[in-house]
């Protein structure tokens, strides 16, 4: 067999700029006649790339070396929701940035929901390349109707490539770079690589970015535990998350999400019987609360929240996926809730804190800063500050008779009392801490 000698595969850009073919495309931009020429030019050098690996392998210069030559952008960094765990590890709360994305491996995602994924969004998925060439012309058509970019023709790995690499620009050049970049990861990663990241990647409307995250917002789920019917809602969100949320437009979520049943009905993931049986049901959403007010804590995760932005920094916090297992006893916890809600029980009853402290250590293992977090968010316990008065006597009068010190001393009890010992410190001034009586009235002399 003769060897078809390989070139420079920079000779089909050298043959288009000496063929006036580029300088015509620039001029026609904007024009019917532009966008075909563009539209051709991409679908062409996708074409020929994909059908010459298949007749001659590596013989011809354009296969290999043309995709070889397209660079792929460094990824940017996502942002990942934070986990925060009481001291036995059962989870308190997540934290985000309103950007809700909990990355996992395909394995632990329901096969269900990608066939659900794959038979709305790119049917062909695990038999095309990077780009669909049919797509691709088809969508053409559609925008030289409008004259303009209005048809998508995306597969799954190009809206991986848009959301990740290019951006969404209405421009043909973006529309070129996004399906060069497409058939390049094509021939890097795997099928299931490449549906990973997409499933953890694409936003499915309310913060939810990824099959986690939208599993557990609208279901209150792991995505590896959605139905059928549940997981065709989800991927129904893909197209317009914004058009079609349950929350706020169940009707049109309802009418999509058969439209996705029907998709999976026809591509075999479903049987005709069971798409029209899940078709008749209404769904039923299990929203999950996130966030400080969905734990009981609420004080102390808010706290724990603080004390985390001064180490890390805001956006490690809220971004940057980090797993906290915090010094919170939930027994503790519950039983210090317990303790201010028996002995406050009128609306007009005062506000209380409770901080338990392990003294060993200094970790708080229980906090409670008011009567409700919900409606009062004021730390009665951190941001008070507010001297324990009366309530401390009895740990100071306690320690006195530890070291010895008699019952029948007299003691004097000035407006003002200046705490000489170094290790009694205002933190906010660094000078010697001064002790007042409530309203700087004096005590007179009393025995202990």
């Amino acid at each position: 067999m003769a060897t078809i000698p390989r070139r420079d595969p920079r000779w089909f850009y050298d043959a288009a700029r000496a063929t006036g073919f580029v300088r015509s495309i620039v001029r026609w931009r904007g024009t019917i006649l532009g966008s075909v020429a563009v539209v051709t030019l991409a679908v062409t050098v996708l074409a020929t790339t994909v059908v010459g690996a298949a007749v001659v392998g590596g013989s011809i210069a354009t296969v290999g070396n043309v995709l070889d030559h397209v660079t792929i952008p460094p990824a940017p960094a996502q942002a990942r929701t934070t986990f925060l765990f009481d001291d036995t590890g059962e989870h308190l709360t997540n934290l985000h940035a309103g950007i809700n994305r909990i990355p996992i491996p395909l394995g632990a995602i329901s096969p269900m929901f990608r066939h659900a994924v794959i038979a709305i969004e790119d049917r062909n998925f695990y038999h095309e390349g990077g780009v669909s060439v049919p797509g691709t012309i088809r969508a053409a058509f559609q925008d030289l109707a409008h004259h303009s970019l209005v048809q998508g023709g995306s597969t799954i790995t190009q809206q991986y490539v848009k959301q990740i690499y290019t951006g969404s620009q209405p421009t043909f050049s973006r529309k070129i770079k996004e399906a060069l970049i497409a058939e390049r990861l094509s021939h890097l990663y795997s099928k299931n690589q490449i549906l990973n990241r997409y499933l953890n990647t694409v936003y499915f409307g309310n913060g939810a970015y990824g099959a986690q995250a939208a599993a557990e917002t609208y279901f209150s789920k792991p995505a590896s535990q959605l139905t059928a019917g549940q997981s065709a809602l989800l991927a129904g969100l893909v197209q317009s998350p914004a058009s079609y949320d349950p929350v706020v437009y169940p009707g049109q979520a309802q009418r999509r999400r058969n439209v996705v049943l029907e998709a999976m009905a026809r591509q075999g993931y479903l049987t005709l019987a069971d798409a029209a049986n899940l078709e008749a049901r209404h769904f039923k959403l299990h929203l999950q609360r996130s966030g400080v007010d969905s734990t009981p804590a609420a004080y102390f995760v808010r706290y724990a929240t603080h004390a985390m932005q001064q180490r890390f920094g805001y956006n490690q916090t809220f971004t940057g996926g980090l797993k906290v297992t915090t010094t919170l006893d939930p027994t503790m916890q519950a039983a210090a809730e317990r303790a201010v809600a028996s002995h406050l029980l009128l609306p007009t009853d005062p506000s209380a804190a409770l901080v338990a402290i392990d003294p060993t250590s200094g970790a708080i293992r229980a906090m409670v800063g008011g009567r409700d977090f919900t409606h009062v968010k004021f730390n009665l316990a951190t941001q008070a500050m507010r001297q324990e008065g009366s309530a401390f006597k009895t740990f100071t009068l306690t320690a006195a008779v530890e070291q010895g010190i008699s019952l029948n001393s007299i003691w004097r009890g000035p407006p003002q009392l200046t705490v000489g010992d170094q290790r009694c410190v205002d933190t906010t001034t660094n000078t010697p801490w001064n002790v007042s009586n409530f309203a700087d009235e004096s005590a007179g002399t009393m025995p202990l």
